[in-house]
């Protein structure tokens, strides 16, 4: 954003806004873009929130800054989150450093250095003597002996403060008192009444600054619960059910919460593909059922804090090849199963680690069946849910 023909990149300086717009730059309205180009110097911006479900109180937010910006030099402008309060932050990308900033000068209206103000000077008044004479009067030197006759001199025009000047010009001037001298200002500390535009926020704040819920994640658990399918008998009298709901699950999921109503409430969508496993026996044989299950999901994030969040999802679930086989004494035994759309919720918290990453922890209630031989068997299961996420941001 400047005039003139357009000027290779190693003699200007670009901005990326990232959830952040530049309104002004030096007192001019700024284009809507996700990258200006502004001559190297000192700039003053005007910033806000660029988000589609701000409030109309959020739009309005605007904050005032200066900033040094190089020739040649990218910069990443971004919001720091601190509850619900935010505050701008730029990043040199050739440097990978964060670029200080400092309040517009009040006076100046510009970046320019403050000039502090000069405190009056203190003059000590020195002590009256005898010979001093007192305040408000005029010294009149003593006369000098007189070796001629004295000249009068010459009479001052009329004036209404002494109209007889002309009338006796040798009337002698009586000295007009001089107004007492104002006593000297008391001297006072300068105060800045500017108060800090932001306070200073604590390292585990500054380190946050993407927004939850967004990234690639894999996890397991481990769940339980649903109709008996096969049953495996032991030698000594004992016995072990394989339930339609049970097993080890390992998934693999991608998702992403674009949408914040606030600073502290976000919505997203996601979707996972698990391994679903379980398998019952000892020596002589064992019964296995596997399982691939498809979820789609929305979600929900509330913060309650920079890195924790109060996570709640809802979603539809497909399993696919759900199969029972056997091996062993129970090798002949294999059985194609056919899910039914399914129902899952997950509760839990979120814990943002860093800006690359996160760890969640669920309780999950999955509503599922399976079709087979003109019946329905209920998968209905309770599940503990851990997981990591990379967010690549």
């Amino acid at each position: 954003m400047y005039q003139g023909a357009p000027l290779p990149p190693s003699q200007v300086s670009s901005v990326d806004e990232r959830d952040l717009r530049i309104f002004k730059i030096d007192f001019a309205v700024a284009p809507e873009a996700t990258r200006l180009e502004v001559l190297p110097g000192d700039h003053v911006l005007m910033i806000g929130r660029s988000h589609p479900l701000m409030t109309d109180t959020e739009s309005r937010m605007r904050v005032r800054l200066c900033v040094r910006m190089l020739g040649g030099h990218a910069y990443l402008m971004r919001p720091i989150f601190s509850g619900a309060s935010w505050s701008p932050e730029f990043i040199d990308e050739n440097t990978q450093t964060v670029v200080a900033t400092w309040a517009v000068n009040p006076a100046e209206g510009d970046c320019s250095p403050r000039r502090p103000r000069a405190p009056p000077a203190v003059v000590a008044a020195a002590p009256l003597s005898a010979d001093t004479p007192s305040p408000g009067t005029m010294p009149v030197a003593p006369p000098e002996p007189a070796t001629a006759p004295p000249v009068a001199p010459a009479a001052p025009p009329p004036t209404e403060a002494n109209p007889t000047a002309e009338a006796n010009p040798t009337a002698p001037v009586t000295p007009v008192p001089a107004a007492p001298a104002p006593p000297p200002a008391p001297v006072r500390a300068a105060v800045d009444s500017e108060a800090p535009r932001h306070p200073r926020r604590s390292s585990e704040e500054e380190a946050i600054v993407n927004q939850p819920g967004t990234g690639i994640g894999f996890g397991f658990g481990f769940a339980g619960g649903g109709d008996k399918i096969a049953t495996v008998m032991f030698q000594d009298g004992s016995s072990d059910d394989l339930s339609a709901g049970e097993g080890i699950i390992l998934d693999i999921s991608a998702m992403a919460t674009p949408f914040w109503a606030s600073e502290s409430l976000g919505f997203g969508l996601g979707g996972e593909f698990a391994l679903k496993y379980q398998s019952v026996g000892g020596n002589g044989g064992h019964i296995t059922f596997t399982r691939f299950p498809f979820i789609a999901f929305a979600q929900m994030l509330a913060r309650t804090g920079p890195r924790g969040s109060f996570l709640l999802r809802g979603g539809l679930e497909w399993d696919l090849g759900a199969n029972v086989s056997g091996d062993g004494i129970a090798s002949g035994l294999s059985a194609d199963l056919s899910s039914n759309l399914g129902f899952v919720a997950d509760v839990g918290l979120w814990y943002q680690s860093g800006n690359r990453g996160g760890l969640n922890a669920t309780l999950r209630l999955t509503r599922l069946s399976y079709s087979a031989g003109g019946g329905n068997i209920d998968a209905t299961s309770g599940a503990i849910m851990m997981g990591w996420v990379f967010d690549p941001r």
